[in-house]
């Protein structure tokens, strides 16, 4: 089911879903040269939420705020793996690859009123700052203890600048990602031997972009 509210300043939309599925399909095992998947016996189930909201802060200061969480297991219990390397995957284990939660957190400035640009591109400049972290997620579904990647949480910086030099618009640019150069594991390979696969440190992008009318 889906939610939605909207005033001048405010923009608020929820979901909650939940799912049962039988016959899913989930990697068996995964190297690196061969994959192999197979038919999951009893099915899985899903339930979970979402919640998003932008926020007029002031007229020059938006927020934004995304939270989801989902509770995604196996309802039977069944072997995976290859013949010698089998291992159990009990009845309400979590299926692998999937975090448990996530949050994002916008806070973005302009030296423009948000207000009277609701509709169209904000020109000059913004200036903000994002959130996101993620909650843990395992790289099998067994639920090894040694292959939990742990939950992370990391901040980035953004600017860009915005001219209307008709009939162009110029956009300048830049961010700075993972501010406190953290260390984690930015994503897993379901089903292999080492999952884990490290996030970028702290990096940098700036660029120009121009769109023209015609």
């Amino acid at each position: 089911s889906r939610r939605r509210h909207t005033i001048s300043d405010r923009d608020w939309s929820s979901d909650v879903c939940s799912s049962d599925l039988s016959d899913e399909i989930v990697v068996d095992a995964n190297s690196t040269t061969t994959s192999s998947y197979r038919n999951v016996p009893g099915g899985t189930t899903r339930k979970g939420w979402e919640l998003s909201a932008t926020e007029m802060l002031l007229s020059s200061l938006k927020g934004v705020v995304a939270i989801s969480q989902i509770d995604a297991s196996f309802n039977d219990g069944f072997t995976t793996g290859t013949t010698g390397t089998q291992t159990t995957v009990n009845a309400g284990n979590r299926i692998s690859g999937i975090p448990k939660g996530q949050i994002f957190v916008d806070l973005t400035w302009s030296d423009r009123e948000f207000y009277r640009n609701k509709y169209r591109q904000i020109m000059g400049t913004t200036i903000g700052v994002e959130a996101v972290a993620a909650g843990s997620v395992y790289a099998n579904d067994s639920n090894a203890a040694d292959k939990k990647a742990p939950g992370y949480a990391v901040y980035n910086l953004k600017a860009s600048h915005r001219w209307d030099l008709s009939p162009f618009t110029l956009t300048a640019y830049g961010r700075l990602d993972n501010l406190a150069d953290k260390r984690y594991i930015g994503s897993v390979i379901v089903g292999n031997a080492n999952p884990f696969e490290p996030a970028p440190g702290r990096n940098w992008v700036v660029g120009l972009n121009a769109i023209t009318r015609f």
